[in-house]
């Protein structure tokens, strides 16, 4: 059975930290779905809104042309809409094992189910019955026995936040190192994140 790996995120914009990830994945899944959510999130209700064109452009210029085993599904984006972790298990699992990609900072509380993942809409069952791919994110330490009952553990070899690369271009910084040689041009010609 193929193993699937789902990468659901904001991508808002995709980091280096994001595409730092895609050589693991490649090396332990069949195929990595890259899934840039649509608004509505309810985790991220004050999420800085980036029309879904540019947001679109940008993930597409990250991971376009990286392998033939990385696809972008693109239907919250062009679509309008938010799909659940629980609903994108549902879309893609008669293609193989999925396996949901996350960072330790979600599963922080896991052991007491109080983690963000058990927050979500039918997240106790997600937690249970789920397969989670878990990145452990320099600096950031995590207890073993948060980890979700099916998982398998990696080491992001990258630190990032998209937060941090918004505040950089709102100030004027560079993000060079911080997203991609595709997407800094982009972001800077299309005036994103400005002040």
């Amino acid at each position: 059975m193929r193993r699937i790996a789902i990468f659901g995120g904001g991508f808002n914009p995709p980091g280096a930290h994001h595409r730092a990830l895609i050589p693991i994945m490649l090396a332990n899944f069949d195929a990595v779905l890259i899934v840039p959510s649509g608004d509505g999130r309810p985790d991220k209700p004050g999420i800085v809104r980036t029309p879904a064109r540019d947001r679109l452009a940008m993930v597409n210029l990250d991971y376009g042309g990286i392998s033939p085993r990385v696809l972008v599904d693109d239907t919250d984006l062009t679509r309008g809409i938010y799909t659940r972790c629980w609903e994108l298990q549902e879309r893609y699992a008669r293609f193989g094992e999925i396996w949901h990609v996350v960072g330790t900072d979600l599963i922080m509380g896991g052991a007491e189910g109080k983690s963000e993942i058990h927050g979500w809409y039918r997240g106790q069952e997600i937690w249970r019955e789920f397969n989670f791919a878990v990145f452990s994110r320099p600096g950031h330490p995590y207890e073993t026995e948060d980890l979700p009952p099916h998982h398998r553990l990696f080491q992001a070899v990258q630190d990032g936040s998209s937060t941090e690369i918004r505040r950089r271009v709102a100030a004027g910084e560079s993000i060079k190192g911080l997203v991609s040689f595709e997407v800094e041009p982009y972001i800077l010609a299309r005036g994103l994140y400005r002040a």
